[in-house]
């Protein structure tokens, strides 16, 4: 019982350390972001990745970052989600 109940807490040690290794905030490039753009017809949308932040997103669809807050109703600039979709016109 004891040798199972050292390898169980073993295992769930290991597991928290590769989340926490998971959850290293990298800032992501402007180039990185320009690559993901989707340009259709006469707009851009870009879906917001892990590691964004609005100041490089606004500069890889050449638009101001109040401009492009403003247009996407974000109220805060220093808080963004993954997995939104900006869209400019």
């Amino acid at each position: 019982l004891l040798t199972s109940t050292m390898a169980a807490s073993l295992l769930s040690v290991a597991s928290v350390q590769a989340q926490e290794t998971d959850t290293t905030w990298t800032a992501r490039t402007v180039s990185e972001v320009q690559a993901d753009l989707v340009q259709q017809d006469n707009s851009s949308s870009y879906t917001v990745k892990y590691g964004d932040t609005l100041s490089v997103i606004s500069e890889a669809m050449s638009i101001d970052m109040n401009v492009l807050a403003k247009i996407s109703s974000i109220a805060d600039i220093n808080l963004i989600y993954p997995e939104t979709t900006l869209t400019v016109p």
